[in-house]
């Protein structure tokens, strides 16, 4: 683009005021279209003098057209003197950058003059040998990249690995120094030159030895011409250097600018008028904030925002201003405290940390703790209402928009927040559940043993055998008059999952009760045979022993067989206990019975799983209470030394027994389905595999929070170190300065007649300004980096500790309290909905 009579860029008009059925006049040079001749004139007057100049090669005294051709003509020139290998290089270095041309220049000289991976070379050996084209394999003592690196202060490399066509390859992994005297390929190469056979493919050289193929070197002036090709710069303070679309795409460099780049070039913006300032309020909030706080500090006006000012405007009292006073002198001292004994520099004292302090001893109520801040001058119940009351106020006013750091972390006090009359009573929670598209209603009082009873059978399903149904379908059966098949289906699974538990448990005692049978056999029969060694009766007292051996065991099987008789009924009971002969009589029994059951005298038998029938699943249950209830009082009349260990047994309620052995299912009400659903629930939580199932999730639940707290510990360590890595570095650039800054003053001094060198000093002054910036931005970007990247790692701990927590099958804490006690849960099992739990209503139930 040509420059103007002020050396800048042209800029085009604007074709936003035309219409598109106007009749326009085209300038040929720029495309612009005008609707008005008398203005098509001028600016053709304006195209056609001679007051334009190339912007590459920099001629002057040319019309816009003439100037144009210069520049296309000096690109041409560029392109053929610039390789095409350096084009990427130059675009990193200089994309983005807010350096000066001559600093950008000079840097790109450096880096190119190095030589890249790949690149054909010539070495020159010294001695009067011709140079050898040699290929450059990659460099020593830098990193492997660094011809494309971003950064300009990259370090450049001084020695070479380079390859020599014709020789033979090195051994792999062998990559060692060569000898001292061989490293400019002189003593080393045996005296022979390069055409005699030699040992190694590879080769460490120095770069000053080896130089670039003619044609391929780039001076300062090329660069700084192929730099106005390739990007332009904004006039605008510590503008950057911009690449142009298609290098930003071919080389796949950043297209956006980064914040503090954009905040310069809004700020410019304003400036000349090319948005308003309504505009920059909406485009970037915090730097209007900025710009305004600014000007109210130079008009020397008061801040209305200021957190100092409006925590004064809030102490009205003489005792609130004492306690506001007295809590920051004591967090000062706090923080003077706590920075001695982490030895790092004093953090400034804010009124979020002042009203955190006051409204932890408010909290507290702890008198002494209260004197410790305030003295003894205040009473304890005047120091609570300034310190509630100031607290309210500040809470009414203070900005919740903006930068502005809230006043107070949740959770604190409701009573303290302001009360708004704009939000409307909160609705109240519906105390029934109704059943979509019927007339059917539940109470509130059995809500909540219904979704009791509905999580836990999503949740078990696969060992209850059943399969999902939604909760409307289980309020519906319960709410249903006659018996429907959801009803029929799921106390059937209950009870065929109950009885299998039953009869399985029985088997493993028995099994247990055999082993156990075994082994005291042959105890014994091991006792007799020593204590026939050991008598010297012979073979009467052997005899006599044998018959004495005898009638142990059968007291020790009458024993037996009545501690069984004790546990209850169960598999295999007969008269005789609990022997493998009783145990298969009874099998031979229970098959040819007709009710699969053996009942003795005194005796209620738990029925068999297979005889739950969908027809009678009624008169099941009720022999299954029956049968409950019989255990629950054999175990209560057991000694307390003779108790069996197992899962506890809870008696059924009479009148639900009463009413579903006299009319069945149909005359039960509702809140007696609601209650035989919550015995048979309850019976099955005590089951081995639900009861372990439940037990394993509680405990894994245990460990994910344990791995939770210490993973948050270890963030808490990291961020603590970061900051204090921050306040070093900060304390060094400070440090620094003031150390500069005193060798400044004493020059300035010494050399007061010197006009030339004080202006000298004062601009290395300002260039050590900017860097210090500079260094300071790029602090905060690492450290802004570094929080984001904290953030992301907690945000992804826990979105992962909530999906573990999700696969497990209880809930033990609801999601959270109001200020009128109602808490909140979350089932999570095929439904999203949250249900509130009122104490009130309960107490009012």
């Amino acid at each position: 683009m040509p420059l103007d009579a002020k050396r800048k860029l042209h800029q085009t008009r604007s074709q936003d005021e035309l219409n598109e059925h106007d009749e326009c006049y085209m300038m040929r040079a720029t495309g612009e279209l005008f609707s008005d001749y008398e203005e098509y004139l001028n600016a053709l007057l304006e195209y056609q003098a001679r007051k334009w100049s190339c912007s590459i090669s920099g001629k002057g005294k040319l019309t816009y057209e003439e100037a144009q051709q210069s520049e296309k003509s000096a690109q041409r020139r560029v392109d053929t003197v610039f390789p095409e290998i350096f084009l990427q290089p130059l675009c990193t270095m200089v994309h983005m950058s807010q350096r000066r041309m001559d600093e950008l220049v000079e840097a790109i000289f450096k880096r190119l003059s190095c030589f890249s991976n790949g690149e054909e070379v010539e070495w020159v050996q010294g001695d009067g040998r011709e140079p050898l084209r040699v290929s450059v394999v990659k460099p020593v003592d830098a990193e492997e990249e660094f011809f494309i690196a971003q950064d300009p202060e990259e370090h450049l490399p001084s020695r070479y690995w380079v390859s020599i066509a014709g020789m033979k390859k090195k051994r792999a992994g062998n990559l060692e120094k060569p000898a001292s005297g061989c490293e400019n390929g002189g003593e080393g190469s045996g005296g022979e030159g390069v055409e005699g056979e030699q040992e190694l493919e590879l080769k460490e050289v120095r770069g000053d030895d080896l130089r670039r193929l003619k044609g391929r070197n780039v001076s300062r002036m090329t660069i700084r011409s192929k730099l106005k090709t390739v990007g332009n710069r904004e006039s605008y303070w510590q503008a950057p250097f911009l690449c142009e679309d298609d290098m930003v795409q071919k080389f796949d460099l950043r297209a956006d600018l980064p914040n503090h780049i954009r905040r310069l070039k809004l700020v410019n913006d304003c400036k000349t008028g090319k948005i308003k300032k309504e505009e920059l309020a909406l485009l970037d909030p915090g730097l209007a904030e900025e710009r305004a706080k600014k000007r109210r500090r130079r008009s020397g006006g008061k801040d209305a925002n200021d957190p100092l000012n409006i925590a004064k405007s809030v102490l009205k009292t003489p005792v609130q201003k004492k306690v506001w006073e007295a809590t920051t002198v004591w967090v000062k001292r706090s923080f003077e405290v706590a920075a001695r004994a982490e030895e790092r520099p004093v953090s400034p004292v804010t009124v979020p940390d002042i009203a955190a302090a006051l409204y932890a001893d408010w909290n507290s109520g702890d008198a002494s703790r209260v004197a410790d801040t305030v003295g003894t001058e205040i009473r304890i119940e005047e120091y609570v209402s300034a310190a509630h009351l100031t607290l309210s106020d500040l809470l009414a006013i203070w900005p919740s928009e903006g930068d502005s750091k809230p006043l107070l972390q949740p959770p604190f006090e409701d009573s303290m927040l302001p009360r708004d009359a704009s939000l409307q009573p909160r609705p109240e929670p519906l105390t029934s559940f109704f059943v979509p598209d019927t007339e059917l209603v539940l109470p509130a009082e059995l809500l909540g043993k219904i979704l009791l009873v509905w999580d836990l059978t999503q949740r078990f399903g696969h060992i209850l055998r059943l399969s999902p149904f939604d909760l409307e379908d289980l309020v519906g059966a319960v709410c249903y008059p006659q018996e429907c098949a959801l009803s029929r289906d799921l106390h059937c699974a209950l009870l065929r999952y109950l009885l299998q538990q039953h009869y399985e448990d029985i088997k493993t005692k028995e099994e247990e009760e055999r082993k156990r049978k075994e082994k005291q056999t042959e105890k014994n029969a091991r006792e007799r045979e020593s204590a026939a060694r050991r008598s010297l009766g012979g073979e009467v007292a052997a005899a006599a022993g044998g018959d004495v051996d005898e009638d142990k065991e059968k007291e020790d099987d009458r024993a037996v067989a009545g501690k069984d008789r004790s546990r209850g009924p169960a598999k295999g009971r007969n008269s005789t206990g609990w022997g493998e002969k009783g145990a298969a009589k009874v099998e031979e029994e229970s098959e040819s019975e007709s009710e699969d059951e053996v009942i003795e005298e005194g005796v209620v038998a738990m029925p068999k799983a297979r005889v739950v029938e969908e027809a009678r699943w009624a008169e099941t249950m009720v022999r299954y209470m029956h049968a409950r209830t019989w255990m629950k009082e054999e175990k209560d009349a057991q000694p307390p030394q003779l108790e069996q260990p197992g899962p506890a047994i809870s008696f059924p309620p009479e009148n639900l027994v009463e009413a579903l052995s006299d009319g069945g299912y149909e005359v039960l009400e509702m809140s007696q389905r609601v209650e035989l659903l919550m015995y048979l629930i309850e019976d099955a939580c005590e089951t081995p595999a639900v009861n372990k199932f439940l037990a394993d999730a509680i405990e894994e639940i245990r460990d994910l929070s344990n791995e939770m707290k210490e993973e948050e510990k270890k963030l808490r360590e990291q961020k603590k170190q970061a900051k204090l890595g921050k306040a070093k570095a900060k304390e060094q650039v400070l440090t620094q300065f003031k150390n500069e800054g005193d060798e400044e003053k004493r020059e300035e001094v010494q050399r007061a007649k010197d006009k030339e060198t004080a202006a000298l000093k004062r601009a290395k002054l300002a260039e050590t300004k900017e860097k210090i910036k500079l260094e300071d931005v790029k602090l905060e970007q690492q450290e802004q980096a570094k929080q984001n990247q904290l953030k992301s790692y907690e945000e992804n701990l826990k979105r992962t500790f909530e999906s573990e927590v999700e696969k497990y099958a209880v809930r033990v804490l609801p999601l959270g309290s109001d200020r009128d006690l109602r808490t909140y849960w979350l089932l999570n099992a095929r439904d999203s909905r949250i249900f509130v739990h009122d104490p009130l209503h309960d107490g009012a139930a």
